[in-house]
């Protein structure tokens, strides 16, 4: 059974984390916005929270994509302890769609608000001198420190991560990556 489910930062093409989408068996319905408006977050890596005052928040940019599993964006996000998957409402379509919204306190001081609701940022991101990490398929790459730890995680066998755990051949960390 195939689900759509809306993604709006390195998950999207031509972004580090492309590639765990096209992994999950995915393919591109189109690209729209929420209807209602909520709050980017962007820091290590986009986060989307519920709109709160005194902001007014924005109707947030995505992709959405027609995947036929769940279980390798649902470690990539931490599903349901970092990020929690639930359902959204998006402009041009019918039906609900999955999006995963960020779920622990967001950090003010070291977070800004995408105040269009449209997340870029440029490959290679900020942190050109950190080791890559790779979990899962060629072309999935995670380089900012919050993602780094995930996937360090999932190499210590934590319980929630069995999906990964279970598959130690898909994990390894390069530290002979200098980016410069």
């Amino acid at each position: 059974m195939s689900h759509n489910v809306a993604v709006y930062g390195t998950l999207k093409r031509g972004h580090s984390n492309h590639g765990v989408i096209i992994a999950s068996g995915a393919s591109f319905v189109m690209a729209t916005t929420t209807t209602n408006k909520m709050i980017m977050y962007d820091g290590p890596y986009p986060k989307v929270v519920d709109r709160s005052a005194p902001y007014t928040g924005s109707r947030i940019h995505v992709e959405i994509w027609k995947v036929e599993r769940f279980d390798r964006l649902d470690a990539l996000e931490g599903h349901p302890n970092h990020f929690r998957r639930g359902v959204q409402s998006f402009t041009g379509m019918k039906e609900l769609c999955w999006m995963y919204k960020y779920r622990l306190p967001i950090n003010v001081e070291e977070e800004r608000i995408v105040e269009s609701g449209r997340w870029h940022r440029p490959e290679p991101p900020e942190f050109p001198n950190m080791p890559r990490a790779r979990v899962g398929p060629p072309g999935m790459v995670i380089r900012r420190p919050a993602q780094l730890q995930f996937a360090q995680e999932f190499a210590q066998g934590i319980e929630d991560m069995r999906p990964i755990r279970d598959r130690p051949d898909q994990i390894w960390i390069d530290d002979e990556v200098n980016d410069e």
